[in-house]
């Protein structure tokens, strides 16, 4: 699926296809760039000054939890889309099939950046992965009771995947 490109500086273009754009942006830099980013860099790209991302943004965590918000996003619709699958392994291949997909073209960061936020913001992003790891835990749960999946620990399993979702890089992911 191609992005449409919102040009930020344009007069006229409204408030929230900015802020998408600019959430869009620095997910991408911050995969480029990892934690080093800055919101220079990120004015840089969008060709605006580094004071009007203050206008759509309250500090830099801010906009990484917005990036976080994203990803956690395309994890539901993922999730969502994956539960019309088959077996329970049917399920979870469907999922890392559907969000490898989407995260390569989305260009959304993984939550390993999480870390980088305000108290505040990391309580939040630590309860939609709590969400995330038991919404996986039943997948897996299904996939042992319909036999799909071998015997294994559910929690471990779906740690696993997460984690490996997060860490995931790329260059892999746009190969998908």
């Amino acid at each position: 699926m191609a992005r449409a490109a919102i040009n930020v500086s344009t007069p006229g273009t409204p408030s929230s296809a900015r802020r998408e754009e600019i959430i869009t942006v620095a997910s991408r830099l911050l995969r480029s760039k990892g934690l080093a980013l800055s919101l220079q860099d990120i004015a840089d790209e969008l060709g605006i000054t580094y004071n009007a991302l203050y206008h759509h943004f309250k500090s830099r965590d801010d906009l990484l939890l917005h990036c976080f918000l994203r990803s956690a996003q395309l994890f539901d619709e993922s999730l969502t889309e994956a539960d019309q699958a088959g077996t329970g392994l049917d399920k979870v291949m469907a999922f890392l099939r559907i969000f490898a997909k989407r995260a390569a073209h989305e260009a959304t960061p993984p939550g390993r950046y999480a870390v980088a936020l305000r108290d505040d913001a990391q309580r939040i992003v630590a309860k939609r992965t709590n969400a995330f790891q038991s919404m996986l835990v039943e997948l897996v749960e299904q996939g042992l009771a319909d036999g799909s999946i071998a015997k294994c620990d559910p929690l471990v399993t779906a740690v696993w995947i997460l984690h490996t979702l997060y860490w995931w890089p790329e260059e892999a992911r746009r190969k998908r």
